[in-house]
């Protein structure tokens, strides 16, 4: 209905918040507002801080228009001065986003904190499709709704089928024969999964490799290879086009394609809702050339009967109330209080067994986790009331108005699984750090914990960073992490590097800091039995492991200090390594650890 539209063109300054960079960025771009997010193709540079002030701060700018990416609100909110704020309206669009996002972006919830900070006559929610507020303040807010006069009307073909990928490759192929010139959607919440149908599509030369295109989020780029594309305008960008839920909402296509919208509720990841199904129709404007949606059903088996609301706040209270006795016991103990704030993150993040935890860190405290308890109680109702029998669906969409004819499809087509994972190591460490270089100065970053799907390395990465960001230069250590935790295929550098800048960081006076640099002296040479040697002395008087030989004691001495090479002047044979500095990576301190003496 252009709500976001007429607050851009209000005579007041303003803030709007889109869940995703893509929506940002456009509508952006499109009325000469501040853009605050990431990199995009119409804004290939990401404004800092001091060009969101220089921004704020120009006269020839009456009505300051920022439109914002949900992950950097807080950006933008601590750019203006606090006595300044009352004069900004804050617009969230597509609240359903948000609150369905927060399950694996953890930073949404604080984009409610800020919400609820701003008086109400300065602030506003927009969703095309409501989902209601768990949250006892949010659900006392004045809703205003409008509706139409006469409702869109879709025709639907709806396909139920046992095997999702061999039917949705049917229906594109139908498409194809039947209006070969016509451009096609393809609605499907799973990279991998459309990796497959595209990898069928292309090596059957059903299409041509470059007939396809893959429009996803910007973390799963090396994931979707060649065929990842993002779009910069509002026309489709190929023949055949797949979507992940970064395209769901919030853009619009002004030209007429086919659609073909598939919910695998198999994973409730790949679920598409009544609600999502409405969201992905809405996106082309001038009216789809067809509509054709594929569905299976969930397993709800594990499920029992669900948990109601009351039942989660309660699961909510009894964690916060476990959390405030850990706090108490842990802290109050000198070497137990080190570890507190990963056993706290921990119990947040593998308490329950569910994608969803019903608490997070409001600062340094616990508080329940509204927007989760709305994405488990929707998601909840997705499985429960549309995908647990056959007809459902349809019984939604037609009390929607719709005209739906319900097919049931029998593929006997196999498609080879298609995962890209192994091969995004470089993309997985680039999101990580992404992540943490979002964080504020004040922020722990073992919050970081509570973002879904993370794997080891990215668990790592986040300790490690934990580990000493307080003693060295946060923007440099991040670069070096990143640097590091990239290259090669396993560990082995990355792991080398944090050692070093443990080292690095300890005490002067640390008991192991000063065995090592009694034995091994900066300035001095050594050959490498020499090292063997000093290693074991070294490593016996603190009762650690042995060093086997003496390729294991350079690797030591590698990860400790600096090495240059120790020649023969005349021969040019090497005799060992002269110890150079104990930094070798030009680390920049900001204070040396305690005396932890080993621990």
């Amino acid at each position: 209905m252009g709500a976001t539209y007429l607050e851009l063109t209000s005579k007041r300054n303003s803030i709007i918040v889109e869940p995703i960079k893509v929506t940002a960025s456009s509508k952006a771009y499109h009325h000469n507002a501040l853009y605050v997010g990431s990199e995009t193709i119409l804004h290939p540079k990401k404004n800092d801080f001091g060009e969101i002030v220089e921004y704020l701060n120009r006269p020839d700018i009456p009505f300051k228009k920022i439109v914002v990416v949900a992950d950097s609100l807080y950006k933008v909110v601590s750019a203006i001065k606090p006595e300044n704020l009352k004069d900004y309206f804050l617009l969230i669009d597509e609240i359903d986003s948000v609150q369905l996002d927060s399950s694996f972006r953890a930073r949404m919830e604080s984009v409610i904190d800020i919400y609820k900070s701003f008086p109400k006559e300065n602030r506003a929610m927009v969703s095309a499709t409501f989902i209601s507020f768990s949250d006892p303040e949010l659900a006392m807010e004045e809703q205003i709704n409008v509706r139409y006069d006469e409702p869109t009307q879709r025709k639907i073909k709806l396909y139920f089928s046992d095997n999702i990928k061999g039917a949705s490759l049917t229906v594109i192929q139908q498409i194809l024969s039947a209006f070969p010139s016509n451009k096609i959607m393809v609605a499907y919440n799973s990279v991998s999964g459309s990796l497959s149908l595209i990898n069928y599509l292309v090596t059957h030369r059903i299409v041509e490799r470059n007939a396809v295109k893959l429009l996803c989020s910007a973390n799963s780029k090396d994931e979707a290879g060649e065929y990842y594309s993002e779009i910069d305008s509002d026309k489709l960008p190929a023949t055949i086009n797949f979507v992940t839920s970064a395209y769901f909402t919030g853009f619009d296509i002004n030209e007429k394609y086919n659609l073909v919208s598939i919910s695998d509720n198999k994973s409730p990841i790949s679920s598409l809702s009544d609600n999502r199904l409405k969201q992905i129709a809405g996106r082309c404007r001038p009216g789809l050339l067809s509509e054709y949606i594929l569905y299976n059903l969930a397993q709800t088996d594990k499920e029992k009967g669900g948990f109601t609301f009351n039942q989660l706040v309660e699961v909510a209270n009894a964690e916060i109330q476990a959390l405030e006795c850990i706090r108490g016991n842990f802290m109050s103990n000198e070497i137990l209080s080190l570890s507190h704030d990963k056993i706290r993150n921990l119990i947040i993040e593998k308490a329950l067994p569910e994608e969803h935890r019903y608490i997070r860190l409001k600062g340094d405290t616990p508080v329940i986790s509204y927007l989760n308890i709305d994405a488990y109680l929707e998601g909840q109702r997705i499985r429960r009331t549309l995908f647990n029998r056959r007809g459902k669906l349809a019984a939604a969409l037609r009390s929607q108005g719709h005209i739906v004819e319900e097919v049931k499809m029998v593929s006997t087509t196999q498609v080879e699984k298609i995962d890209n994972k192994a091969a995004s190591r470089k993309s997985r460490v680039q999101r990580i750090a992404s992540e943490i270089r979002l964080l504020k100065p004040d922020d722990n970053p073992r919050q970081l914990y509570l973002l879904k799907n993370l794997d080891k390395l990215q668990k790592d990465i986040i300790e490690a960073y934990s580990m000493l960001y307080k003693n060295i230069e946060p923007t440099q250590l991040i670069d070096l992490i990143e640097s590091k935790a990239s290259a090669g295929r396993d560990n082995r550098v990355f792991k080398n590097f944090i050692s070093s800048a443990f080292y690095f960081i300890l005490n002067p006076n640390d008991r192991y800091k000063l065995e090592v640099a009694r034995e091994i002296v900066v300035g001095k040479q050594y050959s490498n039995d020499e090292l063997l040697n000093k290693w074991k002395d070294i490593l016996m008087n603190m009762n650690l492991k042995k060093a086997t030989d003496a390729t294991a004691a350079v690797k030591l001495s590698n990860i400790h200090f600096k090495l240059t090479r120790w020649e023969d002047k005349e021969t040019r044979k090497q005799l060992g390594h002269k110890i150079k500095n104990d930094n070798p990576y030009g680390l920049r301190l900001i204070e040396h650890l305690p005396v932890v003496n080993n621990l």
